[in-house]
C-alpha cells in the first residue's frame, strides 16, 4: 500500500499530470481509505489541527457583541429592563 501511495504521489506530477499538492492530497486520501488504522490516527490529528487554526484567529468581544444586537422594533423583555 505504501508503494502505491508513493507512486500516486510522485509519478503524475513528474509526468506533467498536475500539481504536487493535488497528487499528494490524493495519495493521502487513498492511504486513509485503504488503512483503517490511518483513519483512527488521522481523526485526533485533524481535531488538534482545527483547534490550533481556530486559536490563531483573533476574535474581539466588541465584534461579537455587535453581531448579537436585537433587531429594530424588538422591545427588550421585562426581565432585562432596568429597574426604576
Amino acid at each position: 500500500m505504501m508503494v502505491l501511495v508513493g507512486l500516486l504521489a510522485t509519478l503524475p506530477p513528474l509526468l506533467g499530470g498536475g500539481s504536487w499538492s493535488l497528487w499528494v492530497y490524493n495519495a493521502l486520501v487513498l492511504l486513509v481509505i485503504a488503512c483503517p488504522c490511518a483513519l483512527v490516527l488521522s481523526t485526533p490529528v485533524s481535531v488538534v489541527a482545527g483547534l490550533t487554526a481556530a486559536q490563531l484567529v483573533p476574535v474581539s468581544s466588541s465584534k461579537v457583541a455587535l453581531r448579537w444586537r436585537p433587531r429594530r422594533g424588538c422591545a427588550p423583555s421585562p426581565s432585562t429592563r432596568p429597574a426604576r
